[in-house]
């Protein structure tokens, strides 16, 4: 199934924020640097979880009972079609409206790789319920430009924290990773909250 996870443990997210899962890969755009290149989904416990997932939303609604809830940790909204080729996958969006639309106290977050298939399609930010927020995922300064111009909050990694542009947020979950903070030291999504209860934009340092 899509995996959906209501009692999160993620250490980095912060503890009871709920997750989703879906499979890296056919869900993602095939042009994605990050795919078979260094994406931290296909590795570790996020890949057990992505390899498991399939296209089924029905669980979903599990998520009612919490207040936070980190969508698409692995994969991306696309769907392969039988022909081989990758469109937005409408069905899952919808799917994900209508939970936030029913659970208005359900705060959720996530990126995407395929801004550009959403405008595509006609769907912005400002289509989305105010409790649900998608940020466009960028590899360059240009393509942040693009989609700012579009309307979409962006977020992108860069190599050292003097990449960060002046209306990017760094992150601060992964700056003091990298710094070597103790793990219990280090703050969490959920105390940060700068993706999904701000109008910034995100910049991640790359490990």
């Amino acid at each position: 199934k899509m995996i959906v996870v209501a009692n999160g443990k993620n250490a980095k997210l912060g503890p009871g924020v709920g997750t989703t899962y879906r499979q890296v890969g056919p869900t993602c755009p095939s042009n994605c640097p990050l795919l078979n290149g260094g994406c931290y989904a296909q590795r570790g416990h996020v890949a057990i979880h992505a390899a498991r997932a399939d296209d089924d939303h029905s669980s979903l609604m599990r998520l009612a009972g919490n207040t936070l809830c980190r969508h698409l940790v692995s994969g991306d909204w696309l769907k392969t079609l039988k022909t081989g080729k990758k469109t937005l996958d409408k069905a899952l969006i919808k799917a994900v409206v209508a939970l936030h639309t029913k659970c208005p106290w359900l705060v959720g977050w996530g990126y995407t790789h395929a801004a550009s298939e959403w405008r595509k399609a006609g769907i912005t930010p400002k289509d989305l319920p105010s409790n649900l927020h998608i940020l466009a995922s960028c590899d360059s300064a240009e393509q942040k430009a693009e989609h700012n111009a579009a309307g979409w909050r962006t977020a992108r990694v860069i190599n050292e924290a003097i990449d960060r542009q002046a209306d990017e947020f760094l992150c601060p979950v992964d700056a003091q990773k990298r710094k070597g903070i103790a793990h219990e030291k280090r703050t969490n999504c959920a105390r940060c909250r700068a993706c999904y209860a701000t109008d910034k934009n995100i910049a991640f340092i790359k490990f």
